[in-house]
């Protein structure tokens, strides 16, 4: 059965929802960990970097523009070495499910659920993606689609705190220099990943080729503003000295915040965040599953969905045990994101562009 295309808007919300997990919760402390005040301007570094980096992503959709990323890789580097590549960046994107799953797991383990075992909540997390991951690509981007105002919705309370906002906690502006600059950069680009799937769903986005760059910038610069506006509410808001001993200063500053019917807001928005982490998980899953199905010339991808459920909750059960193995497995990550999101796609880059793979034009 022929795959149905998604419209550019749920390309856009797509992207995003595969963004937005649980980095954005740590990313203010991070930032001001490692480049103190100005920390916030790391997050536009980044986003410049991005679009750099789709820029790269366009030569190889303007030389593939009906291959997605698994399809490139065979079509480059040849059958085997092209397998065995898909496999790499098959192990990437489980990897990737698993410390998003561990990691949110263990927020929920400390702010919400202290008695249940962390199994059951991998669990519930895992039943609820994979339900998602099984369907149809345009289903699963209706429901980003119709997940972002709610996501939207529940970061508002924030611009509540801002009544006790000291702007000088931020200035001056251009306090850190240039290495802190680039250390927050590091430390954005794992919370920014997600991306990337602009190269598997590419050719399934009713569009042009050329138009795949509007999209991409769209929701480059959609992302850039919600992290902004996240990391600099918690900057003027709470005290630098405060933030870098506060891991998750998001729910922190949503806790300080209640309403006449709502007494602990922070949970709310946890409650409403677990059906995010539903869709990022089901969107990774998802662009798994399709190089899966690539990998032994499958059509249907929900068959390995399940697999890779499996895959990913055991290691998960693991890396929760300690905080210590969480922080072992997202160094592991921040290397391999590097790898697979930059590194090699410049890398194939160089090589579509030396050997001339490909089609010269596309429209």
């Amino acid at each position: 059965m022929k795959t149905k295309k998604i419209s550019r808007l749920q390309a856009v919300f797509f992207i995003n929802q595969t963004q937005i997990s649980i980095g954005i919760l740590a990313l203010p402390h991070l930032l001001m960990m490692k480049s103190g005040s100005s920390g916030w301007i790391s997050i536009l570094l980044t986003g410049l970097l991005v679009q750099l980096t789709f820029s790269l992503y366009m030569i190889l959709f303007h030389r593939f523009p009906k291959m997605n990323l698994y399809e490139m890789l065979e079509e480059v580097f040849g059958t085997f070495a092209g397998k065995g590549l898909q496999v790499l960046y098959i192990l990437y994107f489980t990897f990737l499910c698993t410390l998003i799953l561990s990691v949110f797991t263990r927020i929920l383990d400390i702010w919400v659920l202290p008695l249940t075992p962390n199994w059951v909540i991998c669990l519930m997390l895992i039943l609820g993606s994979v339900y998602i991951a099984q369907a149809p690509l345009n289903a699963i981007a209706r429901f980003s689609f119709i997940l972002t105002p709610f996501l939207l919705l529940i970061s508002l309370p924030l611009l509540y705190t801002l009544g006790k906002a000291d702007v000088t906690n931020i200035m001056p502006i251009f306090h850190g220099t240039a290495k802190d600059m680039l250390t927050g950069v590091q430390q954005t680009l794992v919370s920014i990943t997600g991306f990337q799937a602009a190269l598997v769903i590419g050719p399934l986005i009713n569009c042009t080729v050329s138009q795949r760059y509007k999209i991409m910038t769209i929701s480059n610069v959609c992302i850039v503003l919600y992290y902004l506006y996240i990391t600099l509410t918690c900057f003027v808001t709470i005290s630098p000295e405060e933030i870098k001993i506060i891991p998750e200063p998001v729910l922190y500053l949503l806790k300080t915040v209640s309403f006449r019917i709502i007494e602990r807001t922070d949970l709310l928005f946890l409650t409403f965040w677990f059906v995010t982490v539903f869709s990022t998980l089901a969107n990774v899953f998802y662009l798994a599953s399709t190089g899966m199905a690539k990998l032994f010339n499958k059509k249907d991808h929900s068959r390995f969905v399940y697999l890779l459920a499996l895959l990913v909750f055991l290691p998960s059960i693991w890396a929760i045990s300690t905080d210590k193995t969480i922080q072992q497995l997202d160094q592991v990550f921040r290397l391999s994101d590097i790898v697979f999101v930059y590194l090699f796609p410049a890398f194939m880059t160089l090589i579509v562009l030396v050997r001339k793979k490909g089609v010269r034009h596309a429209h």
